[in-house]
């Protein structure tokens, strides 16, 4: 295992994008709408945007009330305990207030779990996945670590073959998995977990799971259960991408109270803003959006996926999120610029997967919408295919 610099992989097979200097092709986030529209001259508004995983049904009809009456908070402190949305949200999970952290966005947690790790602790990252988990470690110092997960093997993570991997790897105080994972859209096995659980508790690392996509999963296998089972295991989750709010910023995780006293000593004050605040107390226990998205999501999942696996020329992998991953056959996979871009120019953003660790250019998300915007995308792939397939 060679553990010298950060970027080092467990797999030595790491793929690398063969388009690193365009602009879009290895832009870090989805989403954006400016950059597009000054590259093509179209409109914001013209745009389809599939490179972003919100929910297509966009934010709950109680939205515009939550925001009226929640306009006195614009001119007070907020709350720096949170208690009321922390209360909110451990109702939801069914877990006790103390074992809820919340965040500015999930990424500020992201951020803030370096600092519960022990000084030269390694971290490993099952890869690929959301690239802030490297970025935030790294920048704290922590030796990041990946194992690259096969997509032959449909993304799913060969536990055994795993474990004998980080068992080598001296001084490891964390690993990073995704569930389901971004940008693979994968759950993991429960059994799986188990033993990836057992073997974290056993040893006292910190398992950190990102559930920041859980909510669109119809198959209600979050691993919350075992939160009191396992002090050193970790949930990050966030709010603002099933309630369509990304401009919120909220997010929470679900850990033992004393890893939330330990994130949270190193919190800044007033994270979380009043308006935030009062929206999260009240989605959180709307569980008629939850039930009427979960359902809509099933639909345009199973809906998208059989569409796509019709064209040939592309490789679709299964999905328990929001969202839908495939590539392009290894003999057109050179047009994967072409691709994004006359699909760019059409008024379609799709997000190209080149910098995620473990994929490489031909790699490709489309976010799941609704059946007009999924069908004008099916539209556009299969021009472009027919004029460019082979």
């Amino acid at each position: 295992m060679k553990t010298v610099n950060n970027n080092k992989s467990l797999d030595a097979n790491q793929n690398k994008t063969s388009i690193a200097e365009d602009r879009f092709m290895r832009a870090p986030h989805g989403g954006n709408l400016t950059a597009a529209a000054l590259e093509t001259g179209l409109e914001p508004h013209e745009f389809l945007d599939f490179s972003v995983n919100i929910n297509p049904l966009g934010p709950p009809g109680c939205v515009q009330d939550i925001c009226s009456q929640s306009i006195r908070f614009l001119g007070e402190y907020p709350d720096p305990h949170y208690r009321k949305l922390k209360k909110s949200l451990a109702d939801a999970a069914g877990v006790s207030t103390d074992w809820i952290t919340v965040g500015n966005g999930s990424t500020e947690l992201i951020y803030l779990l370096p600092k519960i790790l022990s000084p030269g602790k390694k971290v490993v990252i099952v890869a690929p996945c959301f690239s802030e988990y490297e970025r935030a470690f790294q920048q704290a110092g922590a030796p990041v670590l990946h194992f690259n997960l096969e997509p032959s093997n449909k993304f799913s993570l060969p536990v055994d073959k795993f474990l004998f991997q980080i068992r080598q790897c001296p001084n490891l105080g964390g690993i990073v998995i995704g569930h389901p994972n971004n940008p693979t859209g994968n759950l993991l096995e429960e059994n799986t977990f188990q033993t990836l659980n057992n073997f974290c508790e056993s040893r006292g690392i910190f398992l950190i799971v990102d559930e920041t996509f859980i909510d669109f999963s119809t198959s209600d296998k979050s691993f919350l259960k075992y939160t009191d089972t396992n002090s050193h295991l970790i949930l990050i989750r966030s709010m603002t991408k099933f309630y369509s709010l990304p401009g919120l910023r909220l997010g929470y995780g679900i850990m033992h109270p004393k890893r939330v006293i330990q994130v949270e000593n190193h919190q800044p004050p007033w994270s979380i803003n009043g308006l935030a605040q009062a929206m999260g107390s009240a989605l959180s226990q709307d569980t008629k959006f939850s039930a009427q998205s979960k359902s809509y999501i099933q639909q345009e999942n199973e809906f998208l996926y059989k569409k796509l696996k019709e064209i040939t020329t592309i490789e679709v992998f299964p999905s328990d999120a929001n969202f839908i991953l495939f590539r392009l056959h290894e003999d057109i996979k050179q047009q994967a610029q072409h691709f994004f871009e006359t699909l760019l120019y059409q008024g379609i953003i799709s997000r190209n997967c080149g910098n995620f660790i473990g994929l490489d250019s031909s790699f490709f998300r489309v976010a799941i919408k609704n059946r007009n915007d999924n069908q004008v995308l099916l539209s556009r792939m299969h021009e472009y295919f027919q004029l460019n397939g082979n």
